[in-house]
């Protein structure tokens, strides 16, 4: 027997498991967007049933989304700090490198070399930086302004 409750089960379950699915950044960019279309429309022509329950539905993910973020967050800044660990770590390998050079210990190309493998590595590990931060600052924006949203529709 097929029930029409456990067909409403099924798609709820569906639903859930493709929420599960994204990532903290593409939930909370639906969710910013679905609540900046509500305050639109609210404005416009004020509330409805349905767009309470939405709204609803939005504060109720929203709360394992923060958890979520709050984790990767701390993963990201824990990132950042290792990054520019490794930054400094080249920095002064530049620098020791620039000495050994000075007190004639390296010829003109081992030099060159050097430098030009450790300059590389270390734009690589400064992009890498300014990526994580930005992402970081772009993420606590946009679940900022998700949080604004929810207080200002009721």
């Amino acid at each position: 027997v097929y029930s029409p409750l456990s067909r409403w089960e099924a798609i709820a379950n569906r639903i859930d498991a493709v929420l599960s699915s994204l990532t903290v950044e593409e939930e909370s960019s639906i969710i910013e967007q679905y609540l900046s279309l509500v305050k639109e429309r609210l404005s416009a022509r004020g509330g409805s049933q349905g767009i309470e329950r939405g709204v609803a539905l939005c504060q109720q993910r929203m709360n394992p989304l923060s958890e979520k973020w709050s984790s990767l967050r701390r993963s990201k800044i824990e990132s950042i700090m290792n990054l520019e660990l490794e930054a400094s770590r080249l920095r002064d390998a530049l620098k020791e490198l620039e000495v050994r050079f000075g007190v004639g210990e390296l010829d003109q190309i081992g030099y060159e070399y050097r430098m030009s493998d450790f300059q590389v590595n270390l734009k690589k590990v400064e992009k890498e930086i300014a990526e994580t931060r930005k992402f970081v600052d772009d993420m606590d924006m946009k679940m900022f302004r998700c949080s604004e949203l929810l207080r200002e529709n009721p």
